[in-house]
């Protein structure tokens, strides 16, 4: 497996597996509309298999406040791709990330 930055093209098919879990009553565009959002706030990576098929993806925030003298970091929109759920590739993605 390998975790890396997203590619543009490929920020459909995260999306399409993040409103698979979450769509919370929006239709697909309005989901994509309120995770585009995230993407001027953070990078967004990939878990990717050796055929480079998308296992799952998540958000790195950078959040900054003007009373923050610090920079504070946040992972977000957490996903795995519905085939390989309950797998452990969610914890394996995160864990991968973190050592870095």
């Amino acid at each position: 497996m390998l975790l890396r930055k997203i590619k543009s093209e490929e920020l459909a098919e995260v999306y399409q597996m993040g409103y698979a879990a979450w769509p919370k009553g929006r239709t697909y565009k309005e989901y994509v509309r309120d995770n585009q959002k995230e993407e001027t706030y953070g990078i967004r990576y990939v878990y990717v298999n050796e055929e480079n098929q998308i296992i799952g993806s998540f958000i790195l925030l950078l959040l900054q406040t003007p009373r923050l003298k610090f920079a504070l970091h946040g992972i977000g929109s957490v996903v795995v791709h519905q085939l390989y759920q309950r797998m452990g590739y969610g914890r394996d993605m995160l864990e991968d990330f973190l050592k870095r």
